[in-house]
């Protein structure tokens, strides 16, 4: 992986909880369809988050200087069955001040590379229909929709419909296997 294109991007430590839960909460309040979250997160409930994800799954960080941490990234376990152990859940969030930026389409193209590099098969990216920006910028580095699921979730006060994105990592240049470092 070219990591100077993510100079920005490291793992994230106990100590990014805080800056994480912000980013999140930010998320969950601004009215935005970002998360199906209606609560916010504490602080403590991250760093829980943060240390659950172990290798081959991570939370990553930008961290901007003068400015701290931006925005986050994570590759999540599919807990449904033991076989799905090749596809991982892709999740990115970004401060309110950065959404329009680099931040987002960074964070995700780590991600993918990285997913790739240690042998995921596959991403999944879910989100609402509505959120027009995170579906751009995921079909931008190639996540197409393979689902879709209306009236599936009951959000400010009204039914919304999901759609589930695949990212194909088979294509990507480098394969490792998960596991191999």
């Amino acid at each position: 992986m070219r990591r100077e294109r993510y100079s920005m991007i490291r793992l994230a430590t106990s100590a990014d909880a805080e800056a994480v839960a912000r980013v999140y909460n930010d998320a969950i309040t601004d009215g935005s369809y970002a998360t199906a979250d209606v609560e916010p997160v504490s602080v403590e409930s991250r760093v829980d988050w943060i240390e659950r994800h172990v290798p081959p799954y991570g939370v990553w960080v930008c961290d901007s200087p003068g400015e701290g941490v931006i925005g986050w990234g994570s590759l999540n376990a599919l807990p449904i069955r033991p076989a799905y152990h090749l596809l991982a859940e892709a999740s990115v969030y970004v401060d309110h001040a950065h959404r329009r930026g680099l931040v987002a389409p960074a964070m995700s193209g780590f991600l993918v590379e990285h997913a790739a590099e240690i042998g995921f098969r596959a991403l999944i990216a879910v989100l609402y229909a509505k959120n027009r920006s995170s579906r751009a910028g995921s079909h931008a580095l190639g996540f197409r929709e393979v689902i879709s699921i209306p009236e599936v979730t009951w959000f400010k006060n009204q039914w919304e419909e999901v759609v589930f994105l695949r990212k194909d990592l088979t294509q990507e240049p480098l394969l490792p296997k998960l596991g191999a470092a």
